[in-house]
């Protein structure tokens, strides 16, 4: 393998154990970050060393002796097929999210899995509670429409990208009418090492985490 060409592998798996399912995979989707940098080959640990002293990337020959190779993905979502002895918790056909790469099906033990409950079951319960990101699930698309769209989909929670070129009095206003909560904005971009633009960056995450209280308290 090697970057920017994926390729599909056959894979043998073996049956659920004690406290084990099998999840068959609806969908899934790799981190658009770090993850997409090495699939295209840019990720710098690939070919060099981080010096935790200097801050600085160095070239590394063991880094590039390396084989290319990433199991793509981050994250699954699909529904339980088969239950191993003991899973009682759990029941096939049920809806799970699971931390792992792409591909058909997933053995995992059932206590790992994270489960989409009702707005009965979710208040005060200590599993993941789900968001929906606007700006990727519905990339090109007007925002506040589908921000409108969360409730009736089964979600109360969202986040999103920069902030700086939406309309936040809009987005605060129909969260409230909503119940809806946002859980994660994104700052501007910068560089905290750099000491010409540090200053600037700490300045983004303080207005960003402003303007992210004033949405939740608009929310609540």
């Amino acid at each position: 393998m090697e970057p920017r060409k994926p390729v599909l592998r056959s894979y043998t798996e073996s049956e659920p154990g004690p406290g084990e399912v099998r999840v068959r995979v609806k969908y899934g989707a790799p981190k658009h970050g770090s993850e997409m940098q090495a699939f295209q080959g840019i990720d710098p640990f690939l070919s060099s060393r981080l010096d935790p002293e200097m801050l600085l990337f160095l070239d590394n020959d063991t880094a590039k002796s390396k084989p290319f190779y990433l199991e793509l993905g981050n994250i699954c979502v699909g529904v339980v097929s088969d239950l191993g002895q003991g899973v009682t918790d759990v029941k096939e056909g049920q809806r799970v999210a699971i931390y792992r790469h792409l591909r058909e099906t997933h053995v995992q033990a059932w206590s790992k899995l994270r489960m989409k409950e009702s707005a009965a079951e979710r208040k005060g319960s200590a599993q993941v509670k789900f968001s929906v990101c606007i700006d990727a699930v519905f990339a090109g698309r007007p925002f506040l429409p589908s921000l409108a769209s969360l409730p009736e989909a089964g979600y109360d929670a969202f986040e999103f990208w920069s902030w700086q070129n939406k309309d936040m009095d809009g987005i605060r206003s129909m969260a409230a009418r909503l119940g809806l909560t946002p859980v994660i904005i994104g700052t501007s971009f910068g560089n905290l090492v750099e000491p010409e633009t540090r200053n600037e960056f700490l300045t983004g995450i303080r207005d960003t985490i402003q303007q992210r209280n004033s949405s939740a308290a608009a929310a609540s």
